[in-house]
């Protein structure tokens, strides 16, 4: 079994959507296991504006993952724009507020073609011309109604024209994240995100409208992952939840050392990882994730399809919801123990199948 891990982030103000449906069916617990070795909950430490006491990490078996704070309005996190110095075609040096161009960021930049010592205050990929950072807001409005091909479809995201006014954007400086142009899957503009560790996450997050409590939930994005790019002991790519705010259970996508992904069921507190050696993402091209979850206290399922072939899938009778239904997807990067730089695009939530093409 894979092991397990997760990282305390700081969500705090999203506020919509949950409020279709939410279907709290009783009390939920709160806290999980630190990161490592199982354990009992166990609350971190206080936020720096004194707001409540983060709840543990996760972990049982080995997944990133965040929990959020407990009690009070933890602080957004940094702005998204920092106020890195140039960097190099090559992906040299870049001021330590900028992120770390060496590890990722100024290589990931070459591969997506970074103007030659551009700076938009914002370290190596995001130098791409026209890039623009997204930004952290307290107060995202409620999303607008699906318009796009998939049956059932809640969310689709393509990221052309700019950032949404109903994104929930978390970035812990120095984690940051940018619409670029310079390498996409589809249409004009991509997602680069580029975390810098677990205590430095970036996430869009945004709600489901209605919320899921039953049936099918399918959730597709396109990831790209450079061949420069060195992978810490875990990264997050997206998540499901059932809270706007904090997660109590959660099922998510991570990408792990060697280049495999896991699929972690943390519904129920079931804690439970699933791996496989064909759930691999090659470098240097547009890789298909797509999530499956059949949703049930009891007779529930999980899938993993990679470019459309089926490459994780749950044995049995599984718990994959707890007490409230999924509400909330986030998408981005949160990383272990090095940063890293990943490029999405064409991300889908649906009830139906979604597909790669």
């Amino acid at each position: 079994m894979v092991r397990v891990r997760r990282s305390a982030w700081l969500l705090g103000f999203a506020f919509i959507a949950c409020r279709y449906g939410y279907e709290d069916l009783g009390s939920d617990a709160n806290g999980t296991a630190a990161s490592g070795a199982a354990r009992a909950p166990t609350a971190g430490p206080a936020d720096a504006q004194g707001a409540g006491a983060a709840v543990g990490g996760d972990g049982t078996t080995g997944s990133a993952s965040e929990s959020t704070q407990v009690g009070g309005n933890a602080p957004v996190g940094g702005d998204a724009t920092q106020t890195g110095g140039t960097t190099t075609q090559t992906g040299g040096a870049s001021s330590q507020t900028g992120g770390t161009a060496g590890q990722g960021a100024g290589a990931g930049g070459q591969t997506a073609g970074a103007t030659q010592g551009g700076s938009t205050g914002m370290a190596g990929a995001a130098n791409c011309a026209g890039a623009v950072a997204l930004t952290t807001n307290a107060a995202p409005t409620v999303a607008p109604a699906i318009n796009c091909a998939y049956p059932g479809a809640l969310v689709c995201d393509d990221f052309e024209g700019g950032q949404k006014p109903y994104w929930t954007v978390v970035a812990t400086a120095p984690a940051q994240a940018a619409l670029q142009s310079c390498l996409v899957h589809g249409g004009s503009q991509a997602l680069w995100a580029h975390s810098a560790l677990a205590t430095s996450p970036i996430q869009m997050q945004e709600q489901l409208s209605p919320t899921v409590g039953s049936g099918s939930l399918f959730v597709r994005t396109f990831v790209y992952l450079p061949s420069s790019a060195s992978l810490p002991n875990w990264t997050v790519l997206y998540e499901v939840w059932d809270s706007p705010t904090k997660w109590t259970n959660k099922l998510s996508i991570d990408l792990q050392p060697d280049g495999t992904v896991t699929l972690n069921n943390w519904a129920g507190q079931q804690q439970t990882s699933l791996a496989a050696p064909a759930a691999l993402i090659p470098r240097d091209q547009w890789t298909c994730l797509e999530l499956e979850i059949v949703v049930d206290k009891v007779n529930g399922a999980t899938r993993l399809y990679l470019d459309d072939t089926q490459v994780i899938t749950s044995t049995g009778a599984t718990r994959t919801r707890g007490t409230r239904a999924f509400c909330t997807v986030s998408l981005g990067a949160v990383s272990g123990d090095s940063p890293i730089d990943l490029y999405e695009d064409d991300f889908v939530v649906a009830t139906s199948r979604i597909g790669c093409k």
